[in-house]
C-alpha cells in the first residue's frame, strides 16, 4: 500500500528454513529495502544485524571494516543473482600492508559463505581486515561480524554491504565516545591502492566545540585502524566525522561503535559505510 511498511518474516517460507539465503527485491513501484538478522536464546535474541540493500549488484566490492582473532568472528557474503557462474577474486588488505588474494566461485542464483579466518593461515590472528572484491559479472557481497568467537558465544554483530567504488571523501554523522556506557568508536581506512594515503580526519563536535583535526597514514595495500577515543579532545562526546584524502590513493572508510551494558563488556554494536 502507499506510504506503508511492510515487515516479511523469511522464516515463514519453508523452503529458507534453516538454510543461508541471498535475495533480490523487485518491485512494481520504487521501494527500499532492508534486512535483519537476530539470534541467540539466553536473553531472547541475544543479538542482531541490520543492513540496507544495495540497488543494484556490482563487478567491484570495497569493505574497510573486518577483523579476526581472538574478538571476532568475520564473514564475507557473495550472492549471484546472475544465471550464469561468477569468479569472484579477492584480496584481504592487512595492517603491515600484506595483500592475501584468493579466488572463488559462486554459481548462479546461489549464495557463499566465507569464514575469513579459515581461509589462509594468514588471516587466523590478523587483526584489522580489509577486503577487496573483483568478479567477472555484477555480484552481491556483505561482510557479517560477531563477537565473540564461537556461534554460542556470540554477544551481538553486525553487517554491512560493501562500496562498488573508492572515495577522496567520507563523512559520517553519527559517532560517541565514553559516556556511561564506555562507547568504543573507531574509524576503518582501507587503501587498496599501490601509494601511500595521507588522509585527515574531521572531528565535529556539539555544543559550538572547534572542530579537531587529526592527520593519519594509510600505508598502499593497507588497513588502518583509528581509536578514535585516542583523541582525547573528545573525551565523552558526541561527534561526526569527515574523512577527507590529502594525498596518494582513494579509499574506504567504514565506521564502528561498541559500548558496555550490564556489567557485559562490549554488549553491543554497530557499524556503518
Amino acid at each position: 500500500e502507499p506510504r506503508m511498511r511492510a515487515t516479511v518474516w523469511a522464516g515463514s517460507v519453508p523452503e529458507l528454513q534453516y538454510r543461508s539465503f541471498s535475495m533480490t527485491v523487485s518491485s512494481s513501484q520504487p521501494v527500499v529495502a532492508e534486512r535483519s538478522i537476530y539470534f541467540g536464546a539466553s536473553r531472547h535474541w541475544d543479538g542482531g544485524t541490520s543492513a540496507m540493500g544495495v540497488t543494484t549488484p556490482s563487478a567491484d566490492w570495497y569493505f574497510a571494516e573486518g577483523s579476526t582473532g581472538p574478538i571476532f568472528d568475520m564473514y564475507l557474503l557473495l550472492g549471484n543473482p546472475n544465471a550464469d557462474a561468477a569468479e569472484v577474486n579477492v584480496t584481504y588488505l592487512l595492517a603491515d600492508g600484506t595483500a592475501i588474494p584468493k579466488t572463488y566461485a559462486v554459481n548462479g542464483q546461489e549464495r557463499s559463505t566465507i569464514f575469513v579466518p579459515g581461509e589462509a593461515p594468514g588471516l587466523a590472528q590478523a587483526g584489522g581486515v580489509g577486503v577487496e572484491v573483483h568478479a567477472n559479472r555484477p555480484v552481491l557481497a556483505e561482510r557479517a561480524m560477531y563477537w565473540m568467537p564461537g556461534y554460542q558465544n556470540w554477544r551481538d554483530g553486525h553487517a554491512s554491504a560493501g562500496s562498488p567504488t573508492t572515495g577522496t571523501q567520507w563523512a559520517f554523522a553519527e559517532g560517541s565516545v565514553g559516556g556511561t556506557n564506555s562507547t568504543q568508536a573507531y574509524l576503518l581506512l582501507v587503501n587498496p591502492g599501490t601509494t601511500a594515503s595521507e588522509v585527515q580526519v574531521t572531528y565535529l563536535r556539539e555544543n559550538g566545540l572547534p572542530p579537531v583535526v587529526k592527520t593519519y597514514t594509510v600505508g598502499a595495500t593497507s588497513r588502518l585502524t583509528v581509536w578514535v577515543n585516542g583523541a582525547t579532545e573528545l573525551s565523552n562526546e558526541r561527534f561526526g566525522a569527515v574523512v577527507t584524502v590529502t594525498s596518494g590513493a582513494a579509499i574506504v572508510a567504514e565506521r564502528s561503535m561498541y559500548w558496555d551494558m550490564d556489567g557485559t563488556w562490549w554488549a553491543a554494536g554497530t557499524v556503518v559505510l
